[in-house]
């Protein structure tokens, strides 16, 4: 039986530990491979056999250059079907909403996180790497607001895209 899935590709089964990684499946120091469940398997197998794809997206500024500088590290999205297809592992490439001159920038997806609304996802992640020089998360939610009415956040939920430093 499962116990628990971790944020970061674990699932406990018991006493086992299966972690995934780009380069697979991995279990514990101290498995035992004959307790391990068939659900937990499926369920890394789908994860392992998902291909690792690229997603362009657009970023206005100052957003831009806290990717760049490495600063900004969650990246906020409302869930459509595109965003929904973004896994750990996936590249994103960022380019400039108003200047395409600018070089595109590319992050690796660290992990995907569902939340109901930006509130949720800015009262659990650290502020000021999700919104660099955004003091409150009152100002974050008026941030994401420009982009996503709160009704649509409720309606569609948000996610919120852990990117690699650099």
């Amino acid at each position: 039986m499962i116990d628990r899935m971790g944020r970061r590709g674990a699932v406990v089964a018991d006493d086992v530990v299966l972690i995934l990684t780009p380069k697979g499946i991995h279990f514990n120091q101290s498995a035992k491979v004959k307790q391990i469940r068939w659900l937990a398997i499926e369920h890394f197998m789908s994860l392992a056999r998902h291909k690792m794809t690229t997603h362009t997206l657009r970023l206005s500024d100052p957003w831009y250059e806290h990717v760049a500088s490495g600063r900004k590290l969650y990246e906020g999205r409302r869930r459509t079907p595109a965003v929904d297809a973004i896994r750990p592992g996936d590249t994103l490439v960022f380019t400039h909403a108003s200047d395409p001159a600018l070089p595109p920038l590319h992050r690796t997806v660290v992990e995907v996180l569902p939340f109901d609304t930006f509130r949720n996802a800015l009262e659990a992640l650290p502020l000021h790497h999700v919104l660099p020089g955004v003091a409150t998360v009152d100002g974050g939610c008026a941030v994401y607001a420009r982009f996503v009415s709160l009704p649509t956040q409720i309606r569609d939920g948000v996610c919120m895209l852990h990117l690699s430093s650099a």
